[in-house]
């Protein structure tokens, strides 16, 4: 036998003649093959009617979604047909004062349940909303959450960012990747944020560990600059806010004064010293006040009684 060759399938290193099965013999006939294909359109092969013509139009209709009905909070006061509670409707009660008796109502957010009674563990007003037992906190620190939009003071400069302080037990992080800009590696973040500047931000991620981070990207984020920051209770936020942001609106037009609330109890307000004090003593009046009914016309006449009324809007 001679160098190159084994047997009659041919050499497998020398190139000899190959055999049909591994190295490229014939093929066997059908369409798995290569061979002829089969008629038909699953084929390749002559379809019925000219292939080239007029192509039939589907109409597609949008997928029918269930729409999503709004959620219907319960009603304020006790549920019907239940034991009488033992408090009125945002009464202040302290830590452990006994709220209700009975099955009919649910403890909920500064509230427990202690056998067949509920009790209070925060130093609040009591709030029912139907079987649904809950404090609103008139002291403590911030909780932060996340979407929520706060005014944190830089404490701390990192590596790669800087520490926040936003009134609460747990400080927060501004990372380089979340400012506005370019900001190059290893730069001197002083330039950009010293220790005590305010800065607008929005929480993005609170993590079981209560690590936060923060960002300034988005609408009304940025440093602050001038002006003066006064702290209410965290909880005394939305009163402050008002409904639709119409108390914040209402002070800003009568003292001419620029302000920003972050929900973590920090307000910054900017304008002319004597309107930066009026606006801070009506922020005081609203905090000592909040619980209290009718504040809106309370406050209304508050600035009117201080002389304070809205500019003329100044029409185009």
């Amino acid at each position: 036998m001679e160098q190159g060759s084994f047997d009659n399938r041919g050499p497998r290193r020398f190139g000899g003649p190959r055999g049909p099965r591994r190295f490229g013999g014939p093929r066997r006939d059908g369409p798995g093959y290569g061979g002829p294909r089969r008629d038909g359109p699953r084929y390749g092969g002559p379809r019925d009617g000219p292939r080239d013509g007029p192509r039939e139009e589907r109409q597609e209709y949008p997928e029918e979604r269930p729409q999503e009905q709004p959620e219907e909070l319960p009603p304020e006061g006790p549920p019907e047909n239940a034991a009488p509670p033992l408090v009125k409707e945002r009464e202040v009660v302290v830590p452990g004062q006994e709220l209700c008796i009975g099955l009919d109502y649910l403890p909920s957010s500064g509230t427990y349940r202690l056998n067949d009674k509920i009790l209070a563990s925060l130093y609040g007003l009591v709030q029912f909303r139907g079987r649904l037992v809950s404090i609103i906190p008139l002291s403590g620190r911030y909780h932060p959450v996340q979407g929520d939009v706060v005014v944190g003071k830089v404490s701390d400069i990192l590596i790669s960012g800087w520490r926040l302080e936003i009134n609460s037990a747990y400080s927060a992080v501004l990372g380089i990747v979340n400012t506005v800009g370019y900001i190059r590696k290893g730069e001197d973040l002083t330039r950009y944020f010293k220790i005590g500047d305010y800065i607008v931000t929005k929480i993005i991620n609170v993590t079981s560990q209560n690590l936060i981070d923060v960002t300034m990207k988005g609408p009304g984020l940025r440093k602050l600059t001038g002006g003066r920051i006064v702290t209410v209770v965290p909880s005394k936020v939305p009163r402050l806010i008002g409904k639709g942001g119409s108390m914040v609106d209402e002070i800003q037009k009568a003292t001419q004064c620029e302000i920003v609330v972050g929900q973590n109890g920090a307000v910054w307000l900017q304008g002319q010293p004597e309107s930066e004090l009026l606006a801070v003593e009506v922020i005081r009046k609203i905090q000592a006040e909040s619980h209290l009914s009718g504040l809106s016309q309370r406050v209304t006449d508050y600035l009117k009684e201080r002389g304070a009324t809205p500019a003329p809007e100044v029409t185009p």
